[in-house]
């Protein structure tokens, strides 16, 4: 992310410049509130554990991590994900273990489409101007001021609520104006109360449609988040946020891996031509900024 006075922009893809850098994480868009709940609860007790040291406390913590299969896979998944992700934003291994992962909510942006997103820490999370940022320095990459990209960002997937909010917002400010005149030309006391009345009504319609609008832009929130020094890299704990040392370190397929290869390549058949083996792709999400974030997942490819 890049912060000057008056514009702050935010690190998108070049071709898909209505989405942050992002990475899939499986086919099924939805988090149940219980993956949701572990994952948190997972990564705190992990983060605590070291400092554990009665048998008692210790037979505790390990009741607590109990999970099922499906809760344990997310946690997999989401780990895996990250450092993918990481890799694609040239992130080091050292650098990705001071990120955090937004634990306010699951951004569900369409019954197909839900990010989970990671921020960097908040002593990097912006970068004034004139220091040199090396993302922008790729050729599939760009930087957009916020503005821009809630606006290309909303359009498509959120299309509904940009073009109902655009036009309620050019109705008031219309009807405003001339409640404002008449208000101010009223004359008798029953002119004056009716132009007040009003006024006032429409005063109160612009207020929730800007709760509206403040819910529409989750990226503020984001943002915020990005920025709040309420962690503590010395000791790896965080007050807000989950933190990705903690969760990098949960991904049981990283001790797994070279057995899993090897298993697989025993299993499956050699293909005839290597032009027609199906790859899986990596898709969806990942911040943009100066720092990455990533998304959960998408029933489709978002181009």
């Amino acid at each position: 992310m890049q912060s000057s006075v008056d514009l702050i922009q935010v690190v998108v893809p070049a071709k898909s410049p209505n989405v942050l850098p992002h990475c899939k994480i499986r086919d099924n868009p939805h988090v149940s509130a219980e993956e949701w709940d572990y994952l948190k609860r997972i990564t705190r007790i992990h983060a605590s554990d070291a400092s554990v040291k009665d048998c008692e406390e210790k037979e505790n913590v390990t009741n607590e991590c109990q999970g099922t299969e499906q809760q344990k896979l997310f946690v997999d998944l989401v780990a895996a994900t990250a450092r993918r992700l990481f890799n694609y934003m040239e992130i080091s291994p050292e650098d990705s273990l001071l990120h955090r992962l937004y634990d306010a909510e699951v951004i569900d942006l369409t019954h197909d489409v839900s990010f989970l997103i990671a921020v960097p820490p908040a002593e990097t999370a912006c970068c004034v101007p004139g220091t040199r940022e090396i993302l922008l320095q790729r050729g599939d990459l760009l930087s957009l001021p916020i503005q821009v990209f809630e606006m290309v960002h909303l359009n498509t997937y959120q299309k509904d609520v940009i073009n109902r909010y655009s036009r309620l917002s050019c109705i008031l400010e219309l009807d405003t104006a001339q409640a404002q005149y008449n208000h101010r030309e009223a004359f008798s006391s029953l002119e004056l109360s009716v132009a007040k009345d009003k006024l006032a009504r429409l005063q109160d319609l612009q207020t929730q449609v800007n709760t509206v609008w403040k819910g529409a832009r989750w990226l503020i929130d984001v943002i915020t988040f990005a920025r709040d020094r309420g962690f503590s890299q010395q000791s790896g704990s965080s007050q807000v946020g989950i933190s990705m040392k903690h969760l990098l370190s949960l991904d049981r397929n990283k001790s797994n891996n070279n057995s899993n290869s090897l298993k697989r390549s025993l299993l499956q058949l050699p293909p005839r031509d290597p032009k027609l083996v199906n790859l899986v792709q990596v898709e969806a999400v990942g911040q943009g900024l100066t720092c990455p974030i990533f998304l959960e997942s998408t029933h489709h490819r978002i181009q």
